[in-house]
């Protein structure tokens, strides 16, 4: 074997399932926990400025989230991309790490043109997509000036995800983790500065954003870099940079599905407030509190399933087909020993915990109340996770996207108006229109599942792949 292949490679597809999926988990959980920090950690001063603030936080939100919804899309092609080719390579005994530096850099390449993209668009429409969702005069502004700090700085992010998606190709999951401790704890520092003014002009609700951008610029270009020099054992020549549109197309097949997924959410997300706002800045800001909760939660049923889609996609480069499905059995077991606690907590204790955050009165209630009925609900959220890790993995992101699409739209806005307003329940309904689409969409991924097996197992059975 020309190269030494990383140590990760060969517990993937050899080791311990048990073993790996901890290993690689733990960092992406603990990545993903930190990446929430950035938005709790503006939350926690941002409330200081009172409720309007909190909801001008709530309404960037779905803006924010569309830029890393276009960024984990491509992150997921090139991911999977890059683990399938170190899959393959390991089975046939070829070299790796010219592979991946190649898949880096036209991952780059694609980032740096849907930022410029993305400029564009941000300056003329973010001021309409803002008022669409119907805020007050206050909120609008706030969310307005912070939207568009984000829209500039979104190149950040973006060179993070060209980063993170190569070295998780090869089971690294703890060098990404190490980049989003130093720039959150970058980001703690300096959030209440530029807020509050310490030392600088006040800036107030634009302040976080200027914080989270600035320090997301600073560790993720010399993340950068780092790996352009090799120092994360890949290889990058200057010449990879020359676009290979076979290459990008490739990337673009898995990663378009996936954006458009993520995206889907994005815009349920942009809808879904605009039903919330009718009701009022109180029950936007008890809502986005509890999203925020809500994305707590999902940190390590995502951690697992994107730690699943690099053990599904290099076994299935490698034709252990039979190791693929022990993966999932194995994912969802040791997603419930962390889920389950972290569920009663938040079911529990849902006034204490919503008041570390704030203590107005009636966001408190409308807070506590959301929190009380969605949280026995979140162990749907571990399952749903771990099945779209394993349709990323067998490269059918167009899966994942269906799914998406369809919590969004088909269960997610319809089931929010029937409950709100079709049925009279107001507020209430808002609530509970959420465990009511998380538990369709599970529906609809578990027999999608069970069809993808059956296939995959006759492909096998025929020739084409034979398990091992």
């Amino acid at each position: 074997m020309p190269h030494s292949f990383h140590k990760n490679v060969k517990l993937i597809l050899n080791g311990n399932l048990n073993k790996i999926i901890w290993k690689l988990s733990l960092p992406i959980m603990f990545s993903n926990l930190l990446q929430a920090v950035y938005n709790l950690v503006d939350t926690f001063w941002v409330a200081r400025l009172g409720g309007y603030a909190i909801a001008a936080l709530t309404v960037s939100y779905p803006i924010a989230f569309f830029f890393i919804a276009i960024g984990l899309g491509i992150d997921t092609g090139s991911s999977v991309l890059a683990s399938h080719s170190v899959g393959r390579a390991y089975r046939k005994k070829e070299e790796y790490d010219s592979k991946v530096g190649r898949i880096f850099a036209q991952t780059t390449l694609l980032f740096l043109l849907l930022y410029v993209l993305i400029l564009i668009l941000g300056i003329v429409f973010l001021p309409l997509l803002i008022k669409l969702m119907g805020p007050a005069e206050r909120v609008f502004s706030n969310a307005l000036a912070y939207s568009r700090v984000i829209v500039f700085g979104s190149i950040f992010l973006f060179l993070y995800y060209a980063v993170e998606a190569s070295l998780r190709a090869l089971g690294d999951t703890k060098t990404p983790m190490k980049l989003v401790t130093a720039s959150v704890i970058l980001n703690v520092i300096i959030d209440p500065l530029f807020i509050f003014g310490i030392g600088l002009p006040k800036m107030g609700v634009m302040g976080a954003a200027l914080a989270t951008i600035l320090s997301r610029a600073v560790i993720n270009l010399y993340a950068f870099f780092k790996l352009i020099k090799g120092d994360y054992g890949i290889k990058v020549k200057l010449k990879y940079f020359k676009p290979d549109y076979k290459l990008i197309k490739e990337i673009l097949k898995l990663g378009i599905p996936s954006s458009f997924g993520m995206l889907s959410m994005s815009l349920g997300m942009f809808f879904f407030t605009m039903i919330v706002s009718y009701f009022g800045t109180d029950v936007i800001a008890a809502y986005g509190l509890v999203v925020r909760f809500f994305s707590l939660e999902r940190i390590p049923a995502i951690g697992i399933s994107a730690a699943l889609s690099i053990i599904i996609a290099q076994n299935y480069g490698a034709n252990n087909i039979k190791r693929m499905f022990e993966a999932v059995k194995s994912s969802i077991k040791i997603g419930l020993k962390i889920m389950i606690p972290l569920t009663l907590l938040l079911f529990l204790f849902p006034k204490e915990i919503i008041e570390i955050f704030t203590r107005e009165p009636h966001i408190l209630k409308l807070a506590s109340q959301f929190l009380t009925i969605l949280s026995p609900f979140f162990l749907i959220m571990l399952f749903r996770s771990v099945l779209v890790g394993f349709f990323n993995g067998v490269k059918r992101t167009d899966i994942s996207m269906f799914i998406n699409i369809a919590n969004s739209f088909l269960f997610k806005i319809p089931l929010a108006y029937l409950f709100a307003f079709t049925l009279h329940l107001g507020v209430t309904g808002i609530w509970w229109s959420y465990p009511a689409m998380m538990s369709f969409t599970l529906l609809l991924s578990i027999l999608i599942f069970v069809k993808q097996k059956k296939r995959i197992y006759e492909r096998a059975v025929e020739g084409s792949r034979t398990p091992v």
